[in-house]
C-alpha cells in the first residue's frame, strides 16, 4: 500500500477554503465514466483543493498503482474532506483507491456521498462538531451570533448609560 496523507488546516488560506462552503458541481465533467459526472455537489474550497492535488499526485500514484499497490489517501479535518474528493477523483481511473477520513467535514451532498461510501471510510470521535455542521447549521449559528451580539450591544448600551447617569446623579454616592 501507497499512503497520501492530506495536511488540515494549518494557515490563513486554509481557513478561507474550510468556509467556501458554497456547491460546486463535483466531480468535474471529464472523458472517463463515473457514475455522478456533473451531477453531484461538494464545497468549492474543498472541491479545487482535491482537484489541485489530484494535477499533482496522478502520475506518481498512477504508476505505483500499475505497479500493484494498493493506494490510500488520508486526512484530517480539512485535510479529510480533500482527501476524500481527491479519492472520488482518483476513483474515476484507478481500481485499488480507499481514503480513510478522520473528523472530515460534510462537504458533499447525499447523491455524492453514497457514491463514496465504497472506497471512503469516515471516522468521528465522540461529538466532534466539525463533522457534524452543515453549511446551512453555520450560516444559522453565524446568524444568530450576530443577532445576540446585536441585542447585547443595545442592552450594554442601556446599562451603560444607566450607570454614568447613576453615578453623575450621586445616587451611588457613599
Amino acid at each position: 500500500e501507497v499512503v497520501l496523507a492530506v495536511r488540515g488546516t494549518s494557515t490563513v488560506q486554509d481557513v478561507a477554503t474550510d468556509v467556501r462552503a458554497a456547491p460546486a458541481p463535483f466531480p468535474p465533467s471529464s472523458d472517463e465514466e463515473w457514475v455522478l459526472d456533473g451531477d453531484a455537489f461538494a464545497f468549492a474550497g474543498m472541491a479545487r483543493a482535491a482537484e489541485y492535488v489530484y494535477r499533482e499526485s496522478y502520475e506518481a500514484l498512477k504508476a505505483l498503482h500499475d505497479s500493484g499497490f494498493s493506494i490510500v489517501l488520508t486526512g484530517h479535518s480539512l485535510g479529510a474532506g480533500v482527501a476524500s474528493l481527491t479519492a472520488v477523483l482518483l476513483k474515476r481511473s484507478l481500481e485499488r483507491i480507499h481514503c480513510v477520513a478522520f473528523a472530515a467535514p460534510a462537504c458533499v451532498d447525499g447523491r455524492l456521498a453514497e457514491a463514496m461510501r465504497p472506497f471512503v471510510t469516515s471516522v468521528v470521535l465522540g461529538d466532534d462538531v466539525v463533522p457534524r455542521l452543515t453549511a446551512r447549521a453555520l450560516r444559522r449559528l453565524v446568524q444568530k451570533l450576530l443577532h445576540e451580539r446585536q441585542s447585547c450591544m443595545t442592552h450594554w448600551r442601556a446599562d451603560l448609560d444607566a450607570a454614568w447617569g447613576r453615578l453623575r446623579d450621586g445616587l451611588w454616592a457613599p
